[in-house]
């Protein structure tokens, strides 16, 4: 699958490295503020989810507004984001590449 890197903004906060907006030419789709992760030495990307607060404990919370079904297909999915990331950050700094080897936490 072809994904089309748009910007990334590096923004390193607990386990978050930063922001993507990508593309994919295949379905003509273009997602705006996923999230790349790291933790435990495994990287992942988070499709857009937006904020909520509890009503029972006032905590803050996301809910996902994007996902897929299929846990097979989303982390096939996001290996094409990262990987395509990679190339990008590569083109376009001198940033340190995203690691994909190490899958994801799911």
């Amino acid at each position: 699958m072809t994904i089309e890197i748009l910007n990334y903004k590096k923004l390193e906060k607990g386990s978050l490295l930063g922001f993507v907006d990508f593309y994919v030419p295949k379905m003509g789709l273009e997602i705006f503020g996923s999230s790349i992760h790291q933790k435990d030495g495994r990287r992942w990307l988070n499709l857009p989810s937006k904020e909520y607060k509890d009503k029972d404990t006032s905590e803050t919370k996301w809910s996902s507004v994007i996902r897929f079904r299929e846990r097979e297909h989303q982390n096939a999915f996001s290996k094409a984001v990262l990987d395509s990331l990679n190339a990008w950050i590569v083109k376009n700094s001198n940033e340190q590449t995203i690691n994909n080897d190490q899958g994801v936490p799911f």
